[in-house]
């Protein structure tokens, strides 16, 4: 397994292992690729490492390193900790054992992974007539702006730019089909999450929470 050393460049010590090429962090650091065992991430947080010689391909050919002390440990689980917090529900679904999860923690890690693939597809916008738009939650506020201006009685063309066909000119008319055609797309999305949500309650099975996709 070839991965990636971050060191400094003249105390030569590892600051982090990459398992991807990355860029070095700033011109005090260099990077070099490592064909040692050992070298996989985290090793570094239980080990100083110290970076002798590098060949012309940019490959570690001679290196050192010393176990540091105990609490190497905790740092590294609780840096492990830190990455599951930042991972979105979807990724925390993929790293679940789909087979020994407890079924009600496997219920409840897809329901949430199905509300993120719901907002997702809303978000990707919609079609009406020929043009498409998008439909974040940006846009969404943007939409719901226009729509109290037309209520307000406002009757001038509205320029609006299209994902597909740049800006194009609406009228009243046409602008209020445009947001009927936005709610029909969300509540679509939401009709659909709200059957795959019953689907996941009504399992008996790992296997089949685990079989119900987006």
């Amino acid at each position: 397994m070839l991965t990636y050393l971050e060191y400094h460049k003249d105390a030569r010590h590892v600051i982090q292992i990459h398992d991807t090429e990355v860029a070095a962090r700033s011109g005090n650091y260099l990077i070099a690729k490592s064909e040692v065992p050992e070298h996989v991430p985290g090793y570094e947080y239980e080990h100083t490492i110290t970076v002798h010689v590098v060949n012309n391909e940019g490959i570690v050919t001679e290196s050192s390193s010393i176990r540091n002390n105990p609490q190497a440990a905790r740092l590294l689980e609780e840096n492990a900790a830190l990455k599951r917090m930042n991972m979105n529900d979807t990724e925390k679904y993929a790293k679940l054992d789909k087979i020994s999860t407890p079924i009600a923690e496997l219920k409840d890690a897809r329901i949430l992974k199905l509300k993120e693939e719901c907002t997702a597809a809303i978000y990707a916008g919609f079609t009406s007539g020929t043009n498409e738009f998008g439909f974040n939650e940006k846009d969404q506020a943007n939409f719901t702006q226009q729509l109290l201006l037309i209520v307000s009685g406002d009757t001038a063309d509205i320029r609006w730019k299209t994902k597909n066909n740049g800006v194009q000119v609406f009228t009243v008319p046409e602008f209020q089909q445009v947001i009927n055609d936005a709610t029909a797309h969300k509540v679509t999305q939401q009709e659909k999450y709200w059957q795959l949500e019953a689907q996941v309650l009504a399992a008996t099975l790992n296997a089949e929470v685990d079989a119900i996709i987006w």
